[in-house]
């Protein structure tokens, strides 16, 4: 989902800091990115692992735990300062004003939709994902829609790449699965025996036992 079909306007880093500089904390967005990319660079190695009960209660609670964590690689330890950020945040990543569909998706999809039998999403995500992709007018070009929150496991941890196998009625050797992470997507999906396939917006990646395609109409020559 996330630099793969949607673009996220950096609401939650702009949040972070309008309320840290409030509370008189003298932080940048450059110290902000590099707390978030320490954080998440952290986070998929235990999610590799990490399993959980996936109910609503759950997936509140483990994204009020990733708040917490990027404030306290930031110094940010206020319980009031934190409780309101996560519950700004939260709001933010359900609302579809927070995301932009990359221009080519919307024909991408369709034309993927006269390529493949079966067309899913796959994304470490909450667990509004599927009506958020209903708001953005994504839904309608998916069979399914997998996220992290209601199956208890994120990418790259195997299972949820056996739930999509399942949801999506395939094989391994029979399915590609396209993301922006080499860790999460596409080692993930090689770990299981799916083609991984990198989404590179930057050009920045290292040359590969992947394809890499710059943006997601470059699937279409992969499949």
């Amino acid at each position: 989902m996330g630099f793969t079909l949607v673009d996220l306007h950096s609401g939650y880093d702009r949040t972070l800091l309008e309320l840290a500089r409030g509370a008189g904390y003298p932080i940048t967005l450059d110290d902000i990115h590099a707390a978030s990319h320490t954080f998440w660079q952290a986070q998929t190695v235990e999610d590799a692992v990490h399993t959980w009960e996936p109910t609503v209660e759950n997936d509140a609670a483990i994204g009020y735990e990733i708040d917490r964590r990027i404030c306290a690689l930031l110094g940010i330890t206020d319980p009031a300062l934190l409780a309101d950020l996560s519950r700004r945040a939260r709001a933010a990543f359900r609302d579809p004003a927070t995301y932009t569909v990359f221009p080519e998706v919307f024909e991408t999809l369709a034309a993927m939709r006269r390529i493949v039998p079966r067309l899913g999403i796959l994304s470490n995500w909450g667990w509004f994902l599927p009506e958020l992709c209903e708001q953005l007018g994504l839904a309608r070009y998916f069979d399914f829609i997998v996220t992290s929150a209601r199956v208890g496991c994120s990418k790259p941890n195997p299972c949820i790449f056996h739930e999509m196998l399942r949801r999506a009625g395939s094989t391994p050797e029979r399915t590609l699965h396209v993301g922006d992470s080499l860790s999460a997507d596409v080692y993930g999906a090689q770990a299981v025996g799916i083609t991984g396939a990198l989404v590179d917006r930057t050009g920045t990646s290292a040359p590969g036992d992947y394809p890499v395609v710059r943006s997601l109409d470059g699937v279409l020559g992969l499949l």
